[in-house]
This record gives structure tokens, sequence and C-alpha cells, in this order.
């Protein structure tokens, strides 16, 4: 087991049981005291982006002189802390669709901060390039055989998977199975084909460091089943702003592209770099970004 993969587990259990203790200590969960010693909560999920953007804002508000609080949870207990004022921010909200159903039943107890991701963001079946045969979703079921049917997913609960499952595979009418695993095992299937120049079809996602590591393209989609031109927006959660007015302007002002994104999320998931390290080095390199987002 990787040292990440580790530091992410632990990660994840210490931010469950700091979330616990939120909730049981705090009998008014949005304080209207706005101090630097009271933390600030950025809630995340175990997406490769969460964790680049929530580690490089606490580093830039600490830096700040203010307290932060990463607290790793899944998707819906997520939503639920962050409306209930348990924790203060999420930066990683797929919307409009792949969230949709989240922010129906919370909106009015959040605060949209707007997209920082300069692009827009994209989920989609993908092969690698040097598959010239497979260019459309539809060129799938000729070639079934090629990939021995199979499509490599990532965990079963995911709406992006569930969309395939439901909807993308009988509309298309293939003979695929969607192999439901972790993130991590479908890109080492990934990786083991990409060494062998084997085809191999899977779920892709834009921003992610994939793209920066192997030459990959998605397949079109000409039945427009897949949603095309998601933002990765923050949220806040009701009353926020009001208590931290120069956080959240500089929330407004954060944009960051691809290119740099994609770069940082290489160094820590896929050579294996300390994430800390990573984005020190990111912001010591870029402090004229850092500066115009805190509105110097």
């Amino acid at each position: 087991m990787s040292v990440q993969r580790i530091k992410r587990m632990w990660g994840r259990f210490w931010g469950l049981l700091c979330l616990f203790i939120l909730v049981a200590c705090s009998g008014n969960p949005n304080p209207p005291a706005s101090t630097k010693e009271t933390p600030i909560r950025i809630g995340y999920v175990n997406w490769a982006e969460a964790v680049v953007v929530s580690n490089l804002w606490k580093l830039i508000l600490e830096n700040e002189g203010y307290s932060v609080q990463l607290v790793e949870l899944d998707v819906a207990p997520l939503y639920q802390g962050l409306a209930d004022g348990e924790l203060d921010l999420f930066l990683d909200a797929w919307l409009p669709l792949y969230h949709k159903n989240y922010w129906e039943k919370f909106s009015h107890q959040l605060e949209d901060l707007g997209s920082w991701y300069e692009s827009p963001a994209y989920t989609g079946i993908a092969v690698p390039a040097y598959v010239e045969e497979v260019n459309s979703i539809a060129d799938l079921k000729t070639h079934h055989e090629m990939f021995a049917g199979k499509i490599y997913g990532i965990e079963a609960g995911a709406s992006v998977m569930q969309l395939i499952e439901d909807e993308v595979i009988p509309q298309y009418d293939l003979p695929f199975e969607l192999v439901a695993s972790s993130e991590a095992a479908m890109l080492s299937e990934v990786r083991k084909a990409y060494a062998q120049q084997a085809p191999i079809v899977f779920l892709g996602w834009t921003p992610h460091w994939m793209f920066d590591e192997w030459e990959l393209k998605y397949l079109q989609d000409p039945l427009k089943i897949i949603p095309e031109g998601e933002e990765l927006r923050i949220l806040a959660r009701r009353g926020f702003s009001e208590q931290y007015p120069d956080v959240a302007a500089a929330l407004q002002r954060f944009t960051l592209s691809d290119e740099h994104l994609s770069k940082i999320e290489n160094r820590i998931f896929n050579q294996g770099e300390d994430e800390t390290a990573v984005i020190q080095d990111w912001v010591e390199r870029h402090p004229e970004w850092v500066n115009q987002w805190l509105g110097r």
C-alpha cells in the first residue's frame, strides 16, 4: 500500500472523527464572530483536484493567519455537513448536473462563490490515443472483443457510473461489463495497458493528472448522453461571506488552469511526492497568482 493511500485513509478517518466532534460540541454551527482563531472547516472528497485545491487554500489561508481544518468525507455527508453549518467550505462541487440532486436539496442553505476551474470539467469514456480504430462510443460495439467486453470504472456509487450503467450501455447497445473498482485500481489497469500499448476503455475525467501522464482521448458521444460543460464551483455554508468577507472575496477571484492543476496532481498522485511540499513549492513559485486572489 502506497504512502499516499495510507495518508488518505488516515485523513478520512480523522475527518469523520473531527466532524463527529464538531456536531457533538457545537451548539451554534454558525458563530457570528469573525476571528482568525475560529477554524475554517474545508470539507473535501478524496478526488485529486479536491485534494489539491483544498490543501492549496489551507496553506494560503494559514499564511494569512487563519486557522484551517480539512475534513475528508464522502459527497452526501459533506453536503449535509455544509448545509447544517458543521463545515464552512467545499471547493469541488460538480454543477449543474453531477451534483444536481444535492444542490436542489440544500441550495437554500448554501452560498455559491463561483467556479474556479478555467476549462469546462468533463467526465467521459476514454481510450489511449494509439487505439485508432475507436473514436466514438458507438464504435465500441463493433470492437468489443478488442477490449474483452470491459469498461473499467471507479466506485459503483458514483453518479457517472450509474449514468454509464443505466443509460450509455443500454442506449448504445454495448455488449460490455462496467467494472466497478477504485480510482487507483482503474488507473493501475490503464498503466499496465499503456505500457504494453494494449487496448483498454475506461472512465476518464478532466481535470485529472492522467491526461498529463498519458496520451488519451475521449470517445465522441453522438447520442449526447454524457453531460458537457460541468463547472467546479465553490460552495460555502450560509453566512460564511458575512463572517469571512475577505476569504469569500479571495475565493471568488480564484481560478486555476488545467495545465497547472494537472502538473500538481501528477507530482502528488503519480510521482508520489509529498502533497504539502508540492503545494508549498507551487505557492512559492507563483506569488503573483496568490496575491491576485488575495486582492493585492
